[in-house]
């Protein structure tokens, strides 16, 4: 079997639940369970990260995920997380600066930082890139740009979270014919990762076996 890399989509409406979706998507491909519980794929992110960090090194997944900064009830920013262990203040309404999207200010060194740690590999390393999410923020990195746009067209299989709205990059991916865009609803996102899981799995294993 001989197919090109899945390069999966997620987009909707803000709150939808793309970045949950993201998530166990992952959770399923690394199957770490956590402490005290009998359900495998429940990713090790906070008692234990180191973990869920090798072992998503060891299958050859890169990539972040973002994180809401809450306080009080009242969402303050956006923390990335990066499966491979670093983690940054992404923004923050007490950022400022010409990266602003709406109240809240982009940390360009910041994010910059984490991209590096995140997803620089050499030729083949990379199975899959997980990016939440192609949006505004991220956006404002020219060097984020350039690793979505050279990670598409290398051979690893690509599962990204994308905004419903912007022009450039936003816009540009979605057009491309080599993805799979899906939009993320109430009806549909409690099934998602295990179809997507069972996706990626297919297509990484293959390669493995190459």
């Amino acid at each position: 079997m001989n197919r090109s890399a899945p390069r999966l989509l997620l987009t909707g409406a803000p709150g939808c639940g793309k970045t949950t979706v993201l998530r166990r998507t992952v959770e399923l491909l690394l199957a770490v369970p956590s402490p005290g519980s009998t359900a495998a794929g429940q990713l090790q992110t906070s008692t234990e990260p180191l973990l869920a960090s090798k072992v998503a090194a060891a299958a050859g997944i890169v990539g972040f995920y973002t994180q809401e900064i809450r306080e009080h009830g009242r969402r303050l920013g956006f923390d990335a997380v990066g499966l491979r262990g670093s983690r940054a203040v992404m923004a923050h309404i007490g950022f400022r600066g010409q990266a602003q999207v709406g109240r809240y200010g982009v940390d360009l060194a910041a994010f910059d930082s984490l991209l590096r740690a995140e997803l620089t590999a050499g030729d083949g390393e990379i199975q899959l890139a997980v990016i939440d999410e192609i949006g505004k923020m991220e956006c404002f990195s020219s060097l984020f740009v350039e690793f979505v746009d050279r990670l598409l067209e290398s051979p690893a299989a690509l599962l990204a979270t994308v905004a419903a709205k912007g022009g450039g990059l936003i816009a540009a991916v979605k057009l491309r014919p080599d993805v799979e865009l899906t939009t993320v609803t109430t009806t549909n996102r409690d099934r998602l990762p295990q179809q997507l899981a069972e996706n990626l799995r297919t297509y990484l294993a293959q390669r493995a076996g190459r």
